[in-house]
């Protein structure tokens, strides 16, 4: 049986996802709540180290790019507003924001990446692609009502 290692308390709000990382030794985790906190915590029980507001102030999903330089979330806001946005993690500032969502969705957007590109799942069964380095959607595949928000699935996009 397990044992708790670290309790780490601070939201105000329940948790909505995690994003652990390690960067040049150092272990840590982004946690996001449903009030829009982006808190970062070291496995030390000191408490969070930066405090983020999400884009839309609602259910956001972090996740770092495959070679773990680049910061990355996802989210909905309460309005029904969806963003894909790129963090500047040192200075806990928006970077670059994906353009391509239209202005409501019926849900939370999940997404992925792979290759330096994004998919985003969400609205109205449609997968969406994104090239890292570009903020304009490269191309949108209708899903024909096949997909749920909740689907998890994982694919390769040709380089």
């Amino acid at each position: 049986m397990g044992r708790k290692l670290f309790n780490f308390e601070g939201h105000e709000a329940p948790v909505y996802s995690i994003c652990p990382h390690q960067k040049e030794n150092i272990q840590f985790i982004f946690s996001t709540a449903i009030d829009g906190k982006i808190k970062a915590w070291l496995y030390d029980n000191m408490g969070s180290r930066v405090d983020y507001d999400a884009p839309g102030h609602w259910c956001t999903t972090m996740l770092y790019s495959a070679d773990g330089s680049r910061l990355f979330s996802c989210g909905t806001g309460k309005d029904g507003d969806s963003f894909l946005v790129e963090w500047n993690e040192s200075e806990g500032a928006l970077k670059r924001t994906y353009n391509g969502f239209r202005k409501k969705s019926n849900g939370v957007v999940q997404f992925d990446t792979t290759q330096n590109h994004f998919l985003a799942v969400g609205e109205d069964s449609q997968i969406k692609f994104w090239d890292m380095d570009n903020s304009n959607i490269l191309t949108t595949t209708d899903a024909d009502g096949g997909l749920s928000v909740s689907s998890i699935f994982y694919f390769v996009i040709p380089s």
